[in-house]
């Protein structure tokens, strides 16, 4: 609650009418001598005069204003499905309504003193199963912001003003030009996404992707259907599936540079022993580029595997998987889906390493909840869907394995 106050100085006695005005409307008043204070509830967010007229006395008026503001907090409540929907830091409270699979649908931000005073109120749409927004505008009607992606720049149309985003490999906005190409820099986060200031849009780690900041002073980042704290490198609840990640609450295994968790939800992480081998990792990992074509299990796979940023454009039963190689090391490299694929903004990883005299293959693969289909009844039917993923994940790459071990390298 606001504490406002009048004094005279020199110190003497002075007699005033003191009024705080909301626009034409006198909100509080007050009148008396030397010194006066009145303390008054108001909206944040609204613009108010104090208006104080000597009535008798001499010297200089000196009028102050105290907000001390609310009591520093971190609140966060979640639904009957496990999602967070609101977020109290104790001056702001930032409120989302969620459809059962975690996309927001409506997102409120108020003062967090009360009902009164809301900042902003947006509704938030999409144009497929993607947990990315389309666009968003006022819930009480008003200017439409669409949002388009095409790559590395992407654009947000505000009315039909433009801004271009422009984003690293990683996918985090490093700056924005305008339609006569004015730069505006964003501060970059660093590999955990920890900024030290978060841009209007709310996207900057990730933005690429579309992945906000929730907006309170926590830096809390939406992940699809959890929160994530990026000066922690930790969810804050748990993974709804069972081994989904490296552990319930860490954020892409720990690998925050080469592995993203978009949706919060599901990695599958497999192992197997490829035998024993006098080779190393990496003369193992030549030997599968020089031979792609002949061990990998799924079709249009080229005869070598090419470098990094080459497009292949796998099938399955005719059914079009493209994948580009985002990553090529000497000791494996990493696929990301391109579009068209049914798990479009996922990726599968694999590496080999040589323990004891054997030989072994790690794959990790990261499945965003859309190409699972629709749930709606919640993260039960997720859990289900997902289970009978990782076991066609499990075929395909035992595939792989056996492969790899009937060369006899």
């Amino acid at each position: 609650m606001p504490s406002y106050s009048v004094d005279v100085s020199p110190p003497r006695r002075g007699y005033f009418d003191f009024q705080l005005k909301d626009g034409a409307a006198v909100v509080a008043s007050g009148s008396g001598t030397k010194p006066l204070n009145l303390s008054q509830a108001v909206v944040a967010g609204r613009t108010y005069d104090l208006v104080v007229t000597p009535r008798s006395g001499k010297g200089t008026a000196t009028v102050t204003a105290t907000y001390p503001g609310g009591t520093p907090k971190q609140v966060v409540v979640y639904d009957a499905q496990d999602h967070a929907t609101s977020v109290d830091d104790g001056t702001k409270k930032v409120d989302e309504i969620l459809s059962p699979s975690g996309r927001v649908l409506r997102r409120t931000v108020r003062a967090s003193l009360g009902a009164a005073g809301v900042e902003s109120d947006d509704i938030f749409g999409y144009d497929g199963g993607s947990d990315s927004p389309a666009y968003t505008r006022p819930y009480a009607g008003g200017t439409l912001t669409t949002y388009l992606s095409a790559g590395a720049v992407g654009a947000v149309d505000v009315g039909g003003t433009i801004t271009y985003q422009h984003a690293n490999a990683h996918g985090d906005i490093g700056g924005t030009t305008d339609a006569a190409g004015t730069w505006t820099a964003v501060a970059l986060a660093d590999e955990w996404g920890v900024a030290t200031a978060t841009p209007g849009t709310r996207l900057g780690w990730l933005g690429k992707h579309q992945r906000y900041t929730v907006g309170a002073t926590p830096g809390l980042i939406r992940m699809g259907v959890r929160l994530y704290d990026p000066k922690l490198g930790r969810f804050l609840g748990v993974d709804p599936i069972e081994g989904g990640s490296c552990t319930d609450y860490l954020y892409a295994c720990a690998d925050p540079i080469n592995k993203v968790d978009l949706a919060g939800t599901f990695h599958y992480t497999l192992n197997f022993d490829l035998g024993p081998t006098g080779l190393s990792a990496s003369e193992y990992m030549s030997m599968v580029a020089a031979n792609f074509g002949d061990v990998f299990p799924i079709g249009g796979a080229p005869d070598t595997l090419p470098g990094a940023g080459a497009n292949v454009d796998l099938n399955v039963r005719r059914v079009p998987f493209p994948v580009y190689l985002s990553r090529r090391s000497a000791d494996g490299w990493a696929f990301g889906t391109r579009f068209g694929h049914p798990d479009h903004k996922g990726w599968v990883s694999f590496k080999f390493t040589k323990s004891r005299g054997r030989m072994r293959l790690q794959i990790r693969g990261y499945v965003p909840d859309y190409s699972l289909g629709a749930c709606k009844f919640g993260i039960a039917c997720f859990a289900f869907r997902k289970r009978i993923y990782r076991g066609i994940a499990s075929r395909t790459w035992t595939s792989f394995a056996g492969n790899l071990r009937a060369q006899g390298w």
